[in-house]
């Protein structure tokens, strides 16, 4: 799982332009190559149960863990029986190695989702929670006088957990007509200007980008209403946009 954390202003690199729009062959032919176990009788044990499945099984968890495809698997343990990998972080010629690939990666993740990497970084982590959960406290850490966190009522139990963060206070939006009214008039969080000098409690709002409850695609134009309320208002608020699923 990966997270951005904005440098600066995004600026997108007509270079790194990517075809998202399309497969580059036909679905049917991608999961008869990739994926042979859904489409024949695959023996599975569970426990000490022997299940064998279907012929063409439709597999419906991928937000989960979605199925290994064979060419992975084929390339990785080509890889790992080829090359010796060291820790990521030394200079010996195994770890250069493993900063190579490291490296790569965390580039064509960047151009894949046209991110700028002059102005973006990407972090892996070991999954959804784990991410939602790092730039949580991150911003807790920062705010001196608390974080102050808001959150669609769609959003997975990741996101609803934290709140249990928030000391400077939480709020639950139940619609998305909720958020607009919130967005465009409320905005009622604590402000930067106090009376005792101490520093103003930091916002976080977060939302799915697809519903956890019924599938419903939610705007994508919230954070940037978002970054524009909060510079009018001299509010320090950031958005977290929940793509997980």
């Amino acid at each position: 799982m990966t997270i951005f954390t904005n440098r600066g202003n995004l600026q997108r690199n007509p270079s790194q332009e990517v075809k998202m729009n399309q497969y580059p062959i036909p679905i049917d032919r991608i999961r008869k190559k990739e994926y042979p176990l859904l489409n024949s009788e695959c023996l599975c044990m569970v426990g000490r149960t022997r299940i064998l499945t279907p012929l063409g099984t439709t597999y419906l968890d991928h937000a989960g863990s979605t199925p290994y495809p064979r060419s992975l698997m084929k390339d990785y343990q080509k890889l790992m029986n080829t090359h010796l990998f060291g820790n990521p972080h030394s200079q010996s010629p195994s770890s250069l190695q493993s900063t190579e690939i490291v490296d790569t990666a965390r580039l064509r993740m960047l151009q894949f989702f046209r991110a700028d990497p002059e102005h973006l970084d990407l972090i892996f982590v070991a999954n959804a929670t784990a991410a939602l959960k790092l730039v949580a406290e991150g911003i807790r850490g920062h705010a001196q006088s608390g974080l102050w966190y808001g959150y669609h009522a769609d959003s997975h139990t990741s996101l609803v957990g934290l709140r249990e963060l928030a000391s400077a206070g939480s709020r639950c939006f139940f619609t998305d007509a909720e958020v607009e009214e919130w967005l465009l008039e409320d905005f009622d969080i604590p402000s930067n200007e106090r009376s005792d000098g101490r520093a103003h409690a930091v916002g976080l709002f977060a939302y799915p980008a697809q519903s956890n409850m019924n599938g419903r695609r939610l705007p994508l134009d919230w954070p940037g209403q978002l970054r524009r309320c909060a510079s009018k208002a001299n509010r320090e608020l950031y958005s977290l946009l929940d793509a997980a699923a």
